[in-house]
């Protein structure tokens, strides 16, 4: 310390420690030390630093060669991964927009085939005069079975487009980690596997939506099981929950690690997990009000809020939103959602070995 105050000189510090003269440190022993404790050229006092930050030298020393690349710590960089949001922001506007539309072709033809079959019995043909297509499955509900109205066959088409409209997002989600964090691809196998776990869902969710609007007497859920939403008959989370198998895995929201949809789904959260990323935090993206035909003002409040985990104070479900259940607020939390988040992840030298597997 009395060194360190300028009090005493090397020589009184080195003689009260026990060492002899001929102990001392030469100017390139000095200059070694300097380098090895991150402290600078002691020839200039100039710190050596590394990413700006002090530390081992991006730089050798005069007349020695690099170190190897394993032993110089990189500075961690933190990443938005707000292009990932961005695709699973379109793949899911593309998947509800399908939706919808094959809802209306699946009702319209069903209504068709009723009435074509009422033809033949005089009192169903009474039943069915003056009434829209439509409407004829809730005029005639019980007459038929259900298997006589819609068949699976009738979503070949839309499912076509929908899984090919995934497979490119997960494609253009794989270029995009490689590019951001050169995260390795996922298993081609696994892949396919996945897309195919997802279309199976996303028929029976086709098929129970198209059932419901047909035999329900308005064809429209209770609001309050609906909160957000564009076509009542459309149910959202659902269709969320296909595109997040498709992706790798049903969604999740735990502590500070979350996985959903496709870009941002398993896949991309193993892909992650994989170069050793650490969740840095995540901002809550509502979306365009405009899009729905009914807001859901507990969730529209938190767009652009930032969070560290899903249990954050800031997510605590209010009053006016009790109805979802649960204590905090996620997005895909009720049948109309739409919302999504944007994650950041910190990132360091794999070669380094000091990797935090968490996310």
């Amino acid at each position: 310390m009395a060194m360190r105050m300028g009090l005493i000189g090397f020589d009184a510090a080195r003689e009260r420690l026990g060492y002899d003269t001929d102990e001392s440190p030469t100017l390139d022993d000095l200059e070694l030390i300097g380098w090895l404790i991150g402290r600078g050229d002691p020839s200039t006092g100039v710190p050596v630093e590394i990413g700006g930050q002090r530390g081992v030298p991006q730089t050798p020393r005069p007349g020695q060669a690099p170190p190897p690349a394993a032993l110089v710590a990189a500075a961690p960089r933190t990443v938005s991964l707000n292009e990932l949001t961005d695709l699973d922001t379109g793949a899911l506007e593309y998947t509800v927009t399908q939706a919808e539309a094959a809802l209306d072709r699946v009702i319209e033809k069903a209504g068709a085939r009723l009435r074509s079959k009422a033809q033949s019995n005089p009192t169903l043909l009474a039943l069915s005069d003056g009434v829209p297509n439509r409407l004829l499955p809730q005029t005639l509900k019980g007459r038929f079975a259900p298997t006589d109205v819609v068949s699976e066959a009738d979503f070949d088409a839309v499912r076509k487009r929908i899984l090919a409209r995934w497979r490119r997002t997960a494609t253009q989600a794989e270029a995009t980690l490689a590019r951001l964090v050169d995260a390795e691809p996922a298993d081609p196998q696994q892949v396919d596997e996945d897309m195919r776990d997802g279309d199976s869902r996303l028929l029976a969710v086709l098929l129970a939506a198209a059932l419901a609007a047909l035999f329900t007497p308005d064809g429209t859920p209770d609001p309050a099981e609906v909160g957000e939403a564009r076509d009542t008959r459309v149910p959202v989370t659902e269709l969320r929950e296909a595109m997040s198998i498709a992706g790798g895995g049903a969604p999740s929201y735990v502590d500070a690690g979350a996985w959903e949809l496709i870009a941002g789904g398993r896949r991309t959260d193993q892909a992650l997990r994989g170069i050793g990323a650490v969740s840095a935090g995540f901002e809550w993206r509502y979306g365009d009000p405009a899009s729905r035909v009914r807001n859901f003002e507990p969730h529209q409040r938190l767009n652009g809020v930032r969070f560290e985990t899903w249990t954050d104070d800031r997510l605590t479900v209010t009053a006016d939103g009790s109805w979802v259940g649960g204590t905090h607020y996620r997005p895909g939390d009720h049948r109309g959602c739409l919302c999504l988040y944007t994650r950041e992840v910190t990132l360091a030298l794999a070669a380094a070995g000091n990797l935090d597997p968490a996310l």
